[in-house]
């Protein structure tokens, strides 16, 4: 390049006139690209700083990024979200387009990890409290029975129960230590009219039949204080053997309550 004189300013070798100015160029005068002093047009090297004119001048080398250090930049990032936004928005103001490809990456995956805490979150807020903070079905209702005997059998009344419970939720298990018996009731066949009563038919207990009745005071097929049911067995129930009764109640299969008697 050819430097004005007057204005300072460049213009390719060979030109003779300032393209800014229009003073006529000084011929056969060059000046060094590295110290800026004035160099006959002929030198291949600059007396003062040695620059060889020859040699043309690299270019700066480009910062580039490796593959290791792009890959533990991705894993911050969704490992850290925070730092994964942080990088990316830096990154992605930068000239180099390799900068802003990795930018966009280290962004996208700080947001997907955003997205994934939230995510598993509220999955374990759901599975531990439940939607909304309201407890499911875990805690069993309590029954306070008293037995009567009757012919051939046995009469259990409910004298109170703790919360409301559809008869479709008990099961009735009846047992001699030894063998069970088992029945269930359905709240349909015990809502109508007051004082739906349902036979349940009979079960087997060892070498006894034993048959089931069940009377719904109210007929709103749910298990209230006083509301009853009729065990009758054939033969008997035998005096020198205890029987249980018990009430299961099926959401938790707790026992709601149990009462023992004898023939």
């Amino acid at each position: 390049m050819v430097r004005c004189q007057k204005c300072g300013s460049e213009s390719p070798e060979g030109t003779k006139v300032c393209s800014a100015c229009g003073s006529t160029l000084e011929v056969g005068v060059r000046y060094c690209v590295s110290c800026g002093r004035s160099v006959d047009l002929s030198a291949n090297v600059c007396p003062y700083c040695g620059h060889d004119f020859r040699v043309a001048l690299a270019p700066p080398a480009k910062e580039s990024l490796s593959t290791g250090m792009r890959v533990l930049l991705y894993i911050v990032s969704v490992l850290v979200w925070i730092a994964g936004i942080i990088i990316g928005i830096v990154f992605m103001t930068k000239d180099d387009p390799e900068y802003k490809r990795v930018g966009k990456i280290c962004l996208i995956l700080g947001i997907v990890s955003i997205l994934i805490s939230v995510g598993l979150a509220a999955a374990l807020y759901l599975m531990v409290l439940g939607f909304g903070g309201t407890p499911g079905p875990s805690a069993t209702p309590i029954a306070v029975m008293s037995d009567t005997p009757t012919v051939d059998g046995v009469k259990v009344t409910f004298m109170s129960v703790s919360e409301e419970v559809p008869w479709s939720d008990v099961t009735l298990l009846l047992s001699d230590n030894m063998n069970f018996a088992a029945w269930h009731p359905v709240s349909s066949d015990l809502t109508g009219t007051v004082f739906e009563q349902e036979d349940y038919g009979s079960d087997m207990l060892g070498s006894l039949i034993v048959s089931l009745t069940v009377t719904d005071l109210a007929g709103n097929g749910v298990v209230d204080g006083g509301d009853y049911f009729v065990l009758t067995s054939s033969p008997s129930f035998s005096a020198v053997t205890t029987y249980t009764v018990t009430i299961v109640w099926e959401p938790s299969d707790g026992n709601i309550g149990m009462v023992s008697f004898s023939g």
